[in-house]
Parts: C-alpha cells; structure tokens; sequence
C-alpha cells in the first residue's frame, strides 16, 4: 500500500552536478526499530508530533495485532516505545500520516482505508474509503468521520489546523471524477468536501494542505494539470481553488509533487518533486552543455502567487525523491529527508539534508539500512533541541526505525559587536543549534582565551588595550564544530568610576578609568544635593586604569564619587 512508484536513471559516467555547502554536518542515531507483526508496528511514514508530555506520538502504516493494519504509538526521546492503538479496520485501515495536535490537547489523524463502510464490497475491494479519528493522550481512539467515496476516498495526508477552529485536509481519490477532493471537518466529525479536483486543476493530491500568511491553504496535487504532471494549487477556506503553477513545463521545473508545502521566514513555500528535475551536464568541447532530465525530483520555492524557483535538482548521489515536507529549524534553515538516494556510499536508501532559503544546499548523513532505510516523512523538532523522525525500512527488524538527527554546531546568533566605557563589564555570548553538550572555547584575536570556556565571556573591566579586540568563540560536539563571526570591542574613553570595592571595616578600594596615562581627580560627596569635594588626584596607567583606597568612610552613611579630567 505504499504511496511512492519509484523510478530510477541510471547516472552516466562524468556527468555531475555543483552544488554549494553548508557548513554543518550530522549523524543518523537510531533510537527504535520496529519489529513488525503484533509486537509494535511497521513502516511509519508520517511525521511525528511532540506531546503536551514531551513525547512524540506517530503512526505505523503496517504491523499491530490484526492483519497488518498499523497502529498509533508514543516514543519518548530516549526510544521507550508504547503502542497505544492497533487498527482493526472498522476504526481504520493502514495510516500513513501523522498525527495533529489540536488546542483540545487531543490528536487527529486520517487512514488510508477503514471507517464505518469496512467490508463493503464496493469501496476499495472492502477496505473502505479511510477514516479520521481522534485520540486521546492516554490511547483512546474515537472514529469522527468515514469517507465514501462521493465526498472523498483514500486521504493519504494528515489534518491540518486551520480558518475557524477547523482541520482542512485532501483525499487521494473519490469525488465527483474520482481525482480527490479538499475537504473540511470539525472537532466533533463534521465532514464537509469543499471542492474536488477534476485532472485539468490537478489529480490525486497526496500531501497535505499548509496555511498561507494570507490565510488561505496551499497544496499539490502530485498529477494532472495542464501538462499532467502535477500542480500547485490555492483554496480558500470556503473551496475556491485556484492553480497557481503547472509543473511538467519542458521538463526543466520537476514533476509530480508529494511533500506538503511549508511555509518560510520569507513568507514563501517551500516543497519538493517526485521526478524530473534537469541537470547541467558538460559534453565536449567546454562551451557545450545539455540539459537532461535526472527523474530524482527537486527542490523548490513558491510565491503566494504562483512563481517558482527551482533551488535544487537531484541526480541520485545527492539524494532522491522529497516526500517528506521540510522543517523549518531553529537557525532559519530548512532540514528534510529523500526516501532514495546517497551521498557517495552507493545504499541508496535516502539522505538527510539542509537547505537554506537562497538554495545552499547539503547532504548532513545518508541511510544505510542498518541506521534506517527509506524515510518518508519530515523531521520534528524534540524537547532536546534534537530533530527526530522515522524510516519505512532498515533498522534491526527491516521494518523501520525511529531516529534522532544529531547536529554538529550552528550559530542561530553570533556575539555582537559593542562599545563599552572604559573599566566597565562587557558580555558576550550566542545561541546555539544542534545536538548537545558544546565545549566552549572564547579567542581574543585568534588566541585562546585562557578559563574562557562557558557559553558567555565575561570581562569585568575592559581597558584601553583591549579596544578593538576581536572576539569569537569556538563551539565543539560529537559531530564537528563552528566558530562564529567576529566581534568587536570598542573602548570608549571618558572618566569614569567603574566599580567600589569593599576591602572590610571602613576601607573602600575605588576603581577608575580614563584616558590612558592621563592626570585626573577623584571627587566626593556624602549627599548628592550636597557640593562635591575633591579627594584625590589619580593618574592612570597605560590601560587607563587607576585607584583609590578610601578610608575616611567611618561617619558616612553614604559616599557617592566622580572623576573628572583633569
């Protein structure tokens, strides 16, 4: 029952493809394999969504207690698997989407086949049309709402949360020319198709709709359209349907969409092709190049109006065939799968990837069976700041694992810039990305720092020599490292009393700052309306530094002091 028609082409010797990093690197860590049959379940190929209890909850689209039929399970981040439902055909038959949470704090999701019309001759060979269901935290699964083919059959995607507290969502087929069809249901089961395809606006959508910054849903439909191939399309949230692009054009723009659009930092969607991207491939002599069709899809960016930007085409040894949606992470770049290709190791069963909005794309890790096989859903960003997901194959059982993506080191910011009046404190620090613990090292114009090694660097007095000093920091894990981007510290010399320090009893130590090397006076009051009394002359040394050591404090409540220059 899997979705996916896979085809392959064959990479002829010297052809290539160029394609710019992206300075991070990852590693695959399975967590859990299925084993198959009743134990647990079976291919997962939905996504996974994060619990109110820090859980993930997920689907298998096969195995559980009755005739290979999937089920509902919760992992936690440590692979401590509960299988909470098995489907018996009645309550559904064979999901293959995650779930969604929803404000009620319930999940809902769809299944293939099932629902109340199981064992219908007439409805997929008595499978039945598919189901949506709730489920509650604690495994108890209620039937909403069954597909009869007139209003839909075989919703292959998810639910998504949407205009007026409704979850919106696609059938694969059923409606009035059996081409799917976009339908809306409420919390309680109300089931409502809104529009239908009918193979000119599209033809069996398999992903799953996004919410525009419009507020209007965007989709695909992996065929049909003008050029049979698949569309893009918009729908109001009352079923006005709108294409907004044909792909198949020339062959240059990828064809049959699958991965449910996500929405960028830039207000555009971001999604992925089946087949048919173009490779720029040099024959002979230099000045001559051919485009041809690699068949292992793309990667692409939309507008809300319709214009596409192809940013990747994939050629097999980069990755292959995008389901799964991207995620956005928290760095601002999107993290996704392939459920085919590598990254030179020749299995051939998928890759994980990261791509950023100008199309820097790189290939993080690639599967190879023993750590996962096939991925066909997205990734989900755990508790840990770890992304997770799940694989349709590999794994101890070859029937699938539940992963951890672990992340060398990525700034989500850099230290900044400043400008700190001398013998004050500075503080610098940043935000990190990826898969903890980092070993922090702090540099001061390219030297180490030494007992500089947490997440901030703290100075407690800078001093002139220290102006225009650069800073950085060197972050370290399992998996690689990064150094930020350079800071700098700009002293800013005035006079000024940067600190009192109390030495026990009626002595006070009083820390200046001021032009280096320069004459300056210390001044005094025991009351601010009062008029200031110089105490002290101070020159600085050639930091810029001076003191004091006050010890006519005894009848003074409070003293309060200024510098001045001279």
């Amino acid at each position: 029952m899997n979705r996916l028609a896979k085809f392959f082409l064959p990479l002829l010797a010297g052809w290539s493809i160029t394609l710019t990093a992206h300075a991070q690197t990852g590693a695959i860590i399975p967590i859990f394999s299925f084993s198959g049959g009743i134990t647990n379940g079976a291919a997962p190929e939905g996504n996974l969504v994060l619990g109110p209890d820090g859980s993930f909850y997920g689907t298998t689209e096969g195995g559980g207690t009755t005739n290979n039929y999937g089920t509902i399970f919760k992992i936690t981040t440590n692979g401590v698997l509960t299988t909470l439902v098995t489907f018996k055909g009645t309550n559904g038959v064979n999901p293959l989407a995650g779930l969604t949470l929803a404000p009620d704090g319930n999940f809902y999701g769809t299944t293939e086949y099932g629902g109340t019309n199981f064992g219908v001759s007439t409805i997929s060979a008595g499978l039945g049309g598919g189901s949506i269901f709730r489920l509650t935290t604690n495994g108890t699964l209620t039937t909403l709402a069954t597909f009869a083919v007139t209003n839909g059959q075989s919703p292959h995607a998810g639910l998504t949360w949407g205009p007026g507290g409704l979850f919106y969502g696609t059938t694969a087929g059923g409606g009035p020319f059996g081409d799917g069809t976009i339908f809306s249901v409420t919390t309680s089961g109300t089931l409502t198709m809104l529009t239908n395809f009918n193979n000119a606006n599209g033809n069996a959508p398999v992903a799953g709709l996004t919410v525009g910054p419009d507020g209007n849903l965007y989709g695909t439909a992996g065929s049909g359209g003008a050029n049979s191939v698949g569309t893009l399309f918009k729908v109001t949230p009352t079923g006005m349907l709108t294409t907004l692009y044909n792909f198949g054009a020339n062959n240059t723009n990828g064809s049959a969409p699958q991965t449910t659009l996500t929405l960028g930092p830039d207000g555009n969607l971001y999604g992925g092709t089946l087949n048919s991207g173009v490779t720029l491939y040099l024959i002979s002599p230099p000045s001559n190049y051919i485009h041809i069709p690699s068949g292992s899809g793309t990667l692409f960016t939309v507008t809300t109006n319709g214009a596409l930007t192809t940013l990747v085409n994939f050629d097999v040894s980069n990755g292959g065939y995008p389901i799964g949606n991207m995620t956005l992470g928290p760095d601002g770049v999107f993290y996704g799968t392939t459920e085919s290709g590598d990254n030179g190791g020749g299995f051939q069963m998928g890759i994980l990837y990261s791509l950023t909005t100008n199309g820097i794309f790189t290939v993080l890790a690639e599967f190879n069976g023993s750590n996962g096989a096939f991925p066909l859903s997205g990734l989900t960003l755990g508790p840990d700041n770890n992304f997770y997901g799940g694989n349709t194959g590999g794994g101890a059982h070859g029937n699938g694992t539940i992963y951890k993506l672990g992340l060398s080191p990525i700034f989500i910011s850099n230290p900044a810039s400043q400008s700190v009046i001398i013998g004050n404190p500075a503080t610098f620090s940043s935000r990190m990305f990826g898969t903890a613990p980092f070993a922090f090292q702090w540099l001061s114009n390219s030297v180490p720092m030494a007992g500089a090694a947490g997440g901030s660097l703290n100075l407690p007095r800078v001093f002139y020599q220290e102006n225009n000093a650069q800073f950085q920091v060197a972050v370290t894990n399992s998996y690689g490292s990064a150094t930020s981007q350079v800071a700098t510290l700009s002293v800013v010399l005035q006079p000024n009393c940067a600190g009192v320090v109390n030495l026990g009893g009626t002595n006070f130590n009083v820390v200046v700052g001021s032009y280096p090397s320069s004459a300056n006076h210390l001044w005094a009051t025991t009351n601010l309306l009062s008029a200031w009394q110089p105490i002290a002359p101070i020159t600085t040394d050639a930091n810029g530094m001076g003191q004091y050591l006050d010890t006519d404090t005894t009848n003074s409540p409070a003293k309060f002091y200024r510098l001045s220059n001279p």
